[in-house]
């Protein structure tokens, strides 16, 4: 929204002597993304003609704000690691107001694109009751036109399935049609195109929530050759408010707890995918349960959010499940360990559940080959082998091999114990460049580790590419006695299955 000028001086030319003795300049520094491209390279320029024209009993404070408003201590440099994604000019105005002092004449000099996303109705009184003037120093734009998604309006607060307006203001400085797409949790709810008119467009849309817990939504528009991608976004949060709820986190398609609760009275929100599990989640829960959910498939900040949620807003957590719970479940180390009763790591003297693994790696010229992303398949793999590790408890063993027409040995059958960090390291640092794989090169060198190694249960994880691994050999004969001595193979191919040896894989 194009603020109203409050009170401007001929749009400042800044070499202008700051007039009168004892002034205190307050320095507005917009520092939203709208103009910062365009304010940032010229900043130390403008603060180097200010501080020339300073009278002697003259002072100058700088304000920078976007999101939040921070006062700039004296001889700190310009840098700016706040949010961008707002721009509070009134928060700003009343920062500075609320610090003049009464003994002193104050005057304020906004540097911004002329751009707030917070109205400024109550400004003008609050400036003329202080007697302080405000000077505006618009940054020039580029010639091309600026289009902001503005005033994104919706309710705080719903009920269950209830629905409700998402209306957001959408201003331009040339008329036509502009696409939008309305997002849920980051997701696309719907999409269209918003007519600009006399510079103004509105978009509406209604929706409706079934489950408690907080959704964000967000209006994000397209158009094109904008001057200023940065304002073409807003977001806010709808919380779905109601009786107790509870999140069962499960690994079943079907839960079995979801329809035992709900037959006492409980709401119940099952949630069976990662990108279910947002902050948002916890809003209005009463208790999380994690029926034999993986520790890895959780958000490292939905994990985080779980413990704060329990220590300091007395939420209720509760594990149940099989082989994918507990200390098999991957939590042992995680930022909910700490909040179970048990100890989510094996006893050392249960050596009948200790692990020897061996990780053979496929490092062929092939697997260089670029995915998308900026990954190679060699990069897919490492991350596979260190996410393998991970897992592993401190009382397991590995072993990685990395395989071209050879095997060569990366790590040796070492305990990950306290080697974890440095296993992970290393096995991250596999690069290709061979011949093609020569799988039973491989999976030989990896039973001749494993068949000498005390440790009952041992598996091999194969990694090869799908479009070239070689000279198979005798491989069925070679598993066959893995198999019949407690050793487990699993091979995770890397391409399609429909590349060349993809069957060979499969088999």
């Amino acid at each position: 929204m194009l603020f109203i000028v409050l009170m401007i001086s001929a749009l400042v030319q800044l070499q202008t002597n700051l007039i009168g003795a004892g002034l205190d300049l307050w320095v507005l520094v917009d520092r939203s993304s709208s103009v910062e491209e365009l304010l940032t390279p010229r900043l130390s320029e403008f603060e180097s003609i200010l501080e020339k024209s300073r009278g002697v009993d003259d002072s100058i404070r700088y304000v920078d704000f976007a999101k939040s408003v921070m006062l700039r201590a004296t001889g700190e440099e310009h840098e700016f690691h706040e949010s961008r994604d707002h721009t509070n000019l009134a928060q700003a105005i009343q920062f500075a107001l609320a610090n003049t002092r009464s003994n002193r004449h104050s005057r304020m000099l906004l540097l911004s694109d002329g751009y707030s996303t917070e109205s400024l109705d109550a400004i003008l009184e609050s400036l003329i009751n202080q007697h302080v003037s405000l000077d505006v120093r618009l940054i020039s734009k580029v010639a091309r036109s600026d289009f902001s998604v503005e005033a994104l309006k919706v309710p705080s607060t719903v009920q269950p399935t209830e629905p409700f307006l998402i209306e957001a203001v959408v201003r331009g400085e040339t008329d036509g049609k502009v696409s939008y797409r309305v997002l849920q949790n980051g997701e696309i709810l719907t999409k269209g195109a918003v007519s600009i008119i006399n510079g103004l467009g509105v978009i509406r849309h209604v929706a409706k929530l079934a489950t408690r817990g907080a959704t964000e939504y967000s209006i994000v528009i397209e158009p094109e050759n904008d001057a200023f991608p940065g304002n073409n976004k807003s977001s806010q949060w709808v919380e779905v408010v109601g009786g107790p709820r509870i999140l069962i986190i499960s690994g079943y398609e079907r839960d079995p707890l979801g329809p035992v609760l709900e037959k006492v009275g409980f709401e119940v929100q099952v949630a069976r995918k990662p990108s279910e599990l947002h902050v948002g989640a916890l809003t209005g829960a009463k208790a999380v349960i994690i029926n034999n959910f993986p520790a890895y498939h959780l958000p490292n900040q939905f994990l985080e959010a779980l413990h704060f949620f329990v220590t300091e807003q007395g939420g209720g957590l509760l594990m149940v499940g099989g082989e994918h719970s507990f200390g098999s479940g991957g939590y042992f180390g995680s930022s909910i360990d700490d909040l179970m009763p048990v100890s989510m790591e094996l006893r050392t003297e249960h050596r009948k559940f200790h692990v020897a693994l061996v990780i053979v790696m496929d490092r062929s010229g092939s697997m260089g080959v670029n995915v998308g992303a900026g990954m190679s398949k060699m990069d897919l793999a490492n991350d596979g082998a260190a996410r393998s590790i991970q897992l592993l408890g401190d009382s397991d063993f590995v072993s990685v091999l990395a395989v071209d027409s050879a095997a060569h040995e990366i790590l040796p059958l070492t305990s990950v114990g306290k080697n974890r960090t440095y296993l992970e390291e290393t096995v991250r640092g596999v690069t290709s460049g061979g011949g093609g794989i020569f799988v039973f090169e491989g999976l030989k060198e990896a039973w001749k580790q494993l068949d000498s190694s005390p440790v009952e249960n041992r598996h091999v994880i194969l990694f090869s590419d799908a479009a070239d691994s070689e000279e198979p050999g005798e491989y069925r004969t070679l598993i066959e006695k893995m198999v019949k001595q407690n050793t487990t193979v699993s091979v995770i191919a890397l391409g399609s299955e429909f590349d060349g040896d993809a069957e060979l894989l499969k088999d």
